[in-house]
């Protein structure tokens, strides 16, 4: 019974995804530094040899919201084509420390 609500959600973020890169006509950074280096609001690709990400070796649409570089909020989707290997993360950076990544889908 899961499975079909699972599907409409995978296919939901597909379309989300598309409508998203559309919007951003180009402003979607492709990344392979170090995510503790970017403190200010923005949208990047991490590449799989990008470091401080959730999982090693897995490439990330990452959502960045900051106020100023001690206060960071960092969000992490896991670039996968099938709905049962997608991730998501999130963390933040209090007072200059980043903590560490939670699961949360």
């Amino acid at each position: 019974m899961a499975l079909p609500l699972i599907e409409k959600m995978y296919n939901e973020l597909q379309e989300l995804k598309a409508e998203v890169a559309n919007k951003m006509s180009g402003k979607l950074i492709m990344y392979n530094g170090d995510l503790n280096d970017i403190k200010t609001t923005s949208f990047i690709y991490a590449e799989g040899t990008a470091i401080n990400t959730p999982e090693t070796g897995y490439s990330f649409y990452v959502t960045i919201i900051a106020l100023n570089n001690n206060y960071v909020s960092q969000k992490a989707l896991r670039v996968s084509s099938v709905a049962a290997n997608m991730k998501e993360y999130v963390r933040e950076c209090y007072n200059g420390t980043w903590g560490s990544w939670k699961q949360i889908y």
